[in-house]
């Protein structure tokens, strides 16, 4: 009778565990994490705004024409970044050629340079945008690299570049995509 007692106090203390385990999405996968909560900013010196998580400093270097916002965690020896730069621009150059440009620019000026994606698209806010996927080497620690071009009015260009380890890329990524679909262009 003992050992019956025992083995249906293991039997529900294991059962326990197993519903617990499934409730929080099952055996072997991590925890899920929610979405974190975003903070709005909004620039009137450059006439852009976005939403960035919550936790990630943002610094505005006004006569810089730049904004910098920087994860609050650090990967190896990088931080995770994300950069907004406005440039003038006397062109009439088509994006498509600029994207080019640059994917020239950044190929001579980058370790180990490697193309992984280049596109034109539409954002979901209606604006036209290039951007370019790679990854390359800075001081030996590979990187994963997001550039974004897209035209602003007033013959000036918006540039986002947004940085991460190559091993934290599938951390960050989401989150860089999540802030350049937020971009709103004033």
């Amino acid at each position: 009778m003992e050992t019956v007692l025992v083995i249906l106090a293991v039997v529900f203390v294991i059962g326990s565990c197993a519903a617990f385990l499934l409730m929080r999405g099952g055996f072997g996968r991590k925890c899920r994490s929610r979405a974190p909560k975003q903070q709005a900013f909004f620039s009137p010196s450059l006439g852009i705004g976005f939403s960035y998580p919550d936790g990630w400093e943002l610094d505005e270097f006004v006569s810089a024409h730049g904004i910098l916002l920087l994860c609050p965690d650090f990967n190896s020896d990088w931080q995770a970044n994300v950069f907004f730069n406005v440039q003038r621009d006397s062109s009439d150059t088509p994006l498509e050629e600029r994207l080019d440009e640059h994917e020239a620019r950044l190929r001579a000026a980058r370790t180990g340079f490697t193309l992984h994606q280049k596109q034109v698209a539409t954002h979901p806010n209606g604006f036209t945008l290039g951007s370019l996927q790679f990854t390359h080497a800075h001081d030996a620690i590979p990187l994963s690299e997001t550039f974004v071009l897209l035209r602003l009015r007033g013959r000036r260009n918006l540039i986002v570049t947004a940085c991460t380890t190559e091993a934290a890329r599938p951390q960050h990524q989401p989150l860089f995509d999540q802030i350049i679909r937020s971009l709103e262009i004033r």
